[in-house]
């Protein structure tokens, strides 16, 4: 997670609190990525902001609230929202709300991790009547914030150049500020992110307009 992207993207009147989850490997394998769905994790770091009484929670990780399915992300909305005692969210809540909102039906996606996990992001976003129709797969399992501006924006047009209506730019580890706006100016189409979707919708809950980008 890049904190200095949500602070890029409330306004300056919106203070965010952020807690940790520990992580069990370096790496993210699928059973790192299956570990950071746990609930009893999850309710832990949601009780350390507990006290800061906020007006809305969000889980900002995209693989940690999508790897165990549709279902599954119910659970992890049920554990913040009791918890925390305010509305909640997650980063994959917060795509798929997103989705609905731009009407997009085929979408195109970056994806930095391994094929394994790739393949439940995609199987996720197909439950909602959402046709993945251009996956990108970079089989990475760490470093992801090393990917350069270019590389990204070398990626998204490749991929926007197949019968997609907006490109998504997976995880809340990748940096992707600096080339949101651009891109979406070349491509004339929405193209989402991670840590974008995650504030949008965290906003949208509590009724601050957000104005990060050129669709949302």
């Amino acid at each position: 997670m890049l904190d200095y992207e949500f602070w890029k993207l409330v306004p300056r009147d919106v203070n965010i609190c952020i807690t940790r989850i520990p992580v069990t490997s370096t790496k993210l394998t699928l059973q790192a990525a299956q570990d950071l769905s746990s609930l009893e994790r999850i309710r832990e770091a949601a009780n350390t902001l507990h006290a800061t009484k906020p007006n809305v929670v969000t889980y900002a990780c995209t693989v940690g609230s999508f790897i165990k399915g549709a279902s599954f992300l119910k659970d992890i909305l049920q554990i913040l929202s009791k918890t925390v005692g305010c509305p909640a969210s997650t980063t994959s809540t917060a795509l798929v709300e997103a989705l609905k909102e731009l009407r997009i039906r085929k979408l195109g996606i970056i994806s930095p991790y391994i094929y394994e996990i790739s393949i439940r992001l995609k199987s996720f976003i197909e439950v909602y009547g959402i046709e993945v129709s251009e996956m990108e797969i970079l089989s990475l399992e760490y470093g992801f914030e090393s990917l350069t501006s270019d590389f990204l924006f070398e990626k998204t047009l490749k991929v926007a150049k197949k019968p997609v209506d907006a490109v998504f730019i997976s995880c809340t580890g990748v940096p992707t500020m600096e080339i949101l706006v651009p891109l979406e100016k070349k491509l004339g189409k929405p193209v989402l992110t991670a840590n974008q979707v995650t504030i949008w919708h965290a906003l949208k809950r509590i009724g601050i307009r957000f104005s990060g980008n050129n669709y949302l």
